[in-house]
């Protein structure tokens, strides 16, 4: 009788390594697949999770990079130091970002962290970004008058009237401004606008 060799076996072992997986998640959810989370700008700490699994028994190494696709700055708004994880088994291990909690009223700002094969294993990367979103957490300036009335000789140059914005701001700020009311006539009779 005639024998077959079965070549199936091969075949599911490389099934297995190929669907070994890192995921990238938000720590705060354990067993979710997240590729983006957020948090207010007053959270000093923020920790990204990589989690490897099915693991096969070979040694895999990651890294991880900071990717020019956020709008966040790095060593303004937030500090990372990138590097590469070594898993010899399922686990989980932390991305360290240290955001700055700045004093300026803003838009959100996002930060993306990238996952990719350095070294041993190839494994399958199901999630290989991660976007971090920094939430303003500054109130809006105030933009006014420094006196609520003035007054000067005629033959005076110039009457200023100065306006202050009351914190700085991360954004351009400007301000319209009219003539409402009063009893001089504008246009050059008594006064012209500069």
């Amino acid at each position: 009788m005639k024998r077959h060799i079965l070549k199936f076996p091969v075949y599911f072992l490389a099934v297995l390594i190929f669907t070994e997986g890192l995921f990238a998640q938000d720590v705060d959810t354990v067993g979710s697949v997240l590729s983006s989370s957020s948090g207010d700008e007053s959270v000093n700490i923020v920790q990204l999770a990589v989690r490897l699994a099915n693991y096969k028994g070979s040694t895999v190494n990651v890294e991880y990079t900071l990717s020019g696709a956020g709008s966040a700055s790095d060593g303004n708004d937030f500090s990372f130091t990138p590097g590469n994880f070594i898993f010899t088994g399922d686990g989980t291990q932390l991305v360290n970002i240290t955001i700055t909690d700045d004093a300026l009223h803003e838009n959100n700002e996002t930060i993306r962290i990238n996952l990719a094969y350095f070294s041993g294993a190839v494994p399958f990367i199901d999630v290989s970004s991660h976007t971090y979103t920094i939430n303003n957490n500054d109130a809006v300036p105030n933009i006014d008058f420094t006196s609520t009335s003035g007054s000067g000789n005629e033959g005076t140059a110039a009457g200023n009237m100065q306006v202050r914005i009351n914190t700085p701001s991360g954004l351009s700020a400007s301000v319209n401004y009219t003539v409402t009311g009063g009893s001089a006539t504008g246009s050059g009779v008594d006064y012209s606008l500069a």
